[in-house]
């Protein structure tokens, strides 16, 4: 008699194919979602920036509780640069500072590489 889960069993297979559909799926133990939820890239009204026709650009925690690691990358005239900046938010310093959106030379934006909660 044949062992009710063997290999070629269809069950077994199906078992294992959800299985690891839910572990690819699950969150690692050091998920960054939940402190991507307290950051945000916000524009303010600056005057160095506004003579430039742009806005200050601001990284900003919304956090009570957290102090967050941010790592940011800078985009200049669309293209990537090796800007890759790391920015600790905290409930004393809950801003940073990261330039002009619009500079004399182009356009700069920048965007979230990783956040995570520190310890």
């Amino acid at each position: 008699m044949k062992h009710p889960f063997t290999f070629d069993s269809p069950s077994l297979v199906f078992i294992m194919l959800i299985s690891y559909s839910a572990l690819i799926g699950a969150e690692p133990a050091d998920a960054e979602t939940p402190a991507l939820s307290f950051i945000q890239l916000v524009g303010k009204e600056d005057a160095d920036c506004a003579m430039k026709d742009g806005q200050m650009m601001l990284l900003a925690s919304s956090s009570q509780d957290y102090t967050i690691e941010v790592w940011v990358d800078r985009w200049f005239m669309e293209v990537q640069t090796a800007d890759h900046t790391k920015h600790v938010l905290s409930i004393d310093t809950p801003t940073s500072l990261l330039g002009c959106s619009n500079t004399l030379s182009g356009k700069q934006r920048w965007t979230i590489h990783s956040a995570k909660v520190l310890p």
